[in-house]
C-alpha cells in the first residue's frame, strides 16, 4: 500500500457452494489485533494501517460450526511516506545544516562590515579630536602671547609714568598742590 491509499478492501469468496448467508468470517492482523474480529460480511475494509510489513490472517466458519482449520495469510506492506524516508530526512538535515552555516556566514560578514565601519568612524573621530587638540594648543599659545603683549604694552608706559613721578617727588620743592597731583598720578599709575 502507498501512504496515500486511504483504505484497502478485500472481498472474500470461499470455494464453498453453500448459501453465503450461512458463512461468517474471522480475521486479525498480527501485531495489531489481539483477538479475532468476527463479521458476516465477506468484505474486509482495512484503513489507517501503520507503516511496515503486516500479516492479515483470515478464516471462515459455517454457521454453528467451529472455525475452519485452514488460514488464509496475506502479507501487506505499507510503505513509508517519502517525508519519513531516510534519504529525505538526511536531505532535510543537510539543508538545515547548510542553512545554519549560510546564516552564520552572513551574520559574520555583517559583523565584520559593522566592525570596519566602527573602526573607520573611530579613526575619523580620533583625527577630529587630534585636530581640535592642536587648535586648542594654538589658541592657548595665542592667548598667552596676547596676555604677555598686553602686559608688556601696559607695563612700559606705566614704568615711564612712575619713574619720572618718583623723581619729581624726591626732588619736589614746589607748591604743595603739585605734590598732591603727583601723588594722585603715582597712586593711579600704581593701580594700573
Amino acid at each position: 500500500l502507498r501512504p496515500s491509499d486511504a483504505y484497502l478492501d478485500i472481498s472474500l469468496s470461499p470455494m464453498l457452494f453453500e448459501e453465503p448467508g450461512l458463512l461468517s468470517y474471522e480475521w486479525k492482523i498480527e501485531g495489531l489485533h489481539q483477538n479475532w474480529i468476527r463479521q458476516s460480511s465477506s468484505l474486509i475494509r482495512l484503513s489507517k494501517l501503520p507503516y511496515g510489513e503486516q500479516r492479515l490472517y483470515i478464516k471462515f466458519r459455517r454457521q454453528g460450526n467451529l472455525p475452519s482449520e485452514q488460514l488464509l495469510e496475506i502479507p501487506i506492506d505499507v510503505l513509508r511516506p517519502f517525508y519519513l524516508s531516510f534519504p529525505f530526512i538526511l536531505l532535510i538535515i543537510g539543508l538545515i545544516v547548510a542553512g545554519a552555516l549560510l546564516l552564520s556566514y552572513w551574520r559574520n560578514r555583517q559583523l565584520i562590515v559593522a566592525n570596519q565601519l566602527l573602526e573607520a568612524e573611530v579613526a575619523e573621530r580620533t583625527q577630529q579630536i587630534s585636530r581640535q587638540a592642536s587648535d586648542l594648543r594654538a589658541l592657548d599659545e595665542m592667548k598667552s602671547r596676547f596676555f604677555a603683549n598686553i602686559a608688556h604694552e601696559l607695563r612700559t608706559p606705566l614704568t615711564l609714568i612712575i619713574g619720572p613721578v618718583e623723581q619729581m617727588l624726591l626732588h619736589a620743592l614746589g607748591p604743595e598742590k603739585t605734590t598732591d597731583y603727583l601723588l594722585t598720578v603715582q597712586r593711579n599709575a600704581g593701580k594700573l
